[in-house]
C-alpha cells in the first residue's frame, strides 16, 4: 500500500467531471497491469473458484489470494474469465469439483457483478 492510498481525497468537480473518479480509474487500472500474470504468464497456476455465487481467486495450493479493492477485483476476475483461466464449483453434497464451462462462468460472473 502507498501513502497515497492512505490519505483521504475530495470529489473535486473541475469541467464537469469528477477529478477523484479521473484518478482513481487510472489508479484502479494500473494495478491491473501488476495482475496480469494472472491470466497471462501464470495462468494455468491459478483458478477461480465460485462460493455461494461470489468468485474467489485462488491458487494451485488452495490458498484465496486477497485483493482488497473491489473494483479491482471485479476487473481482475473479468480478464481471467475472458482468457481462459478455468472456473470450478464444488458440489459440497456429492463432493465433487466440477469445472464451469466458460459461457456458463461468464453469466453468473454478470451475476456476481451485478449484486456487488
Amino acid at each position: 500500500m502507498e501513502l497515497s492510498d492512505s490519505i483521504p481525497v475530495e470529489h473535486i468537480p473541475h469541467d464537469g467531471k469528477d477529478v477523484f473518479q479521473k484518478y482513481r480509474k487510472g489508479h484502479v487500472l494500473d494495478k491491473l497491469i501488476d495482475l496480469q500474470y494472472l491470466w497471462t504468464t501464470d495462468k494455468d497456476k491459478y483458478y477461480l473458484e465460485i462460493l455461494d455465487g461470489m468468485f474467489c481467486i485462488m491458487d494451485k495450493n488452495n490458498m484465496m489470494l486477497l485483493v482488497e479493492d473491489d473494483e479491482l477485483y471485479i476487473l481482475a476476475i473479468e480478464k481471467m474469465i475472458f482468457n481462459g483461466v478455468k472456473v470450478i464449483e464444488r458440489d459440497n453434497i456429492a463432493k465433487n469439483i466440477l469445472e464451469v464451462p466458460p459461457q456458463i462462468a461468464i453469466q453468473k460472473y454478470k451475476l456476481f457483478k451485478d449484486s456487488v
